[in-house]
């Protein structure tokens, strides 16, 4: 746009031939930076690609991938998004209206642009459906809280009996069942339990912890909760 305006303004005494060569080299500064932004996402896309093959190719001890890139898409995101495909919504309309061979080209960028952005945001809201639902956390998410649980207080934690995680958003919620001396006074287990619950919690992708407490373990959780 700038390289239109600066077209149209006449300067016989500087320009005699006029300003028309702006026009390709404007055009050839736009394809540099605009090549280079796409060898950059190119690039990290392939090594993206190839990590997911890798992470669903080959079993979970042989990968050197041990998790999936993790996709944000809490509001930060979604409203960069949003406002980007505003702003190249508008760009769009902005540039059609002039008739100029570099603007119609710059219109049909900041098209494309629109398109490929309500698609990245359509494919991320439908990839966080299945997070929503509940689905189990990856094995090293679970390792890492039975790691963290066993840890804690051996001198007194009988047994971890059971180690869960949900996807809640973009976030966990953990449940961790631990065995307690059958003798050990209510007010003790209590703290104990509270104290594991809040070192969990600690965690920057936990949402909320819950820790059972529990002396005998002949029973499975689903014989103490509501499945469905």
């Amino acid at each position: 746009m700038w390289t239109a305006r600066q077209i149209k303004k006449k300067n016989i005494y500087k320009y005699p031939t006029g300003r028309a060569r702006l026009e390709p080299a404007a055009i050839i500064i736009l394809s540099v930076i605009m090549c280079a932004a796409s060898v950059q996402v190119i690039f990290e896309s392939v090594q993206t690609f190839a990590d997911d093959i890798e992470y669903f190719t080959k079993p979970y001890n042989q990968t050197s991938c041990k998790k999936l890139p993790d996709l944000d898409m809490s509001i930060v995101p979604i409203v960069v998004m949003v406002l980007t495909i505003v702003s190249k919504a508008v760009l769009f309309l902005l540039s059609y209206r002039i008739d100029n061979p570099t603007m119609s080209a710059l219109a049909e960028d900041n098209r494309n642009d629109v398109a490929s952005n309500i698609v990245a945001l359509v494919c991320g809201l439908i990839g966080q459906v299945r997070h929503l639902t509940g689905v189990t956390a990856e094995p090293s998410f679970l390792q890492l809280i039975t790691h963290l649980a066993y840890n804690f207080r051996p001198d007194v934690v009988t047994k971890i009996d059971t180690v869960r995680a949900f996807h809640s958003g973009t976030k966990f919620l953990v449940e961790v069942d631990i065995g307690l001396p059958s003798s050990m006074p209510l007010a003790i287990a209590h703290d104990i339990g509270e104290q594991l619950q809040r070192e969990i919690e600690k965690l920057d992708n936990v949402e909320r912890a819950f820790v059972h407490l529990d002396f005998e373990f002949t029973h499975g959780p689903t014989d103490e909760h509501k499945t469905g």
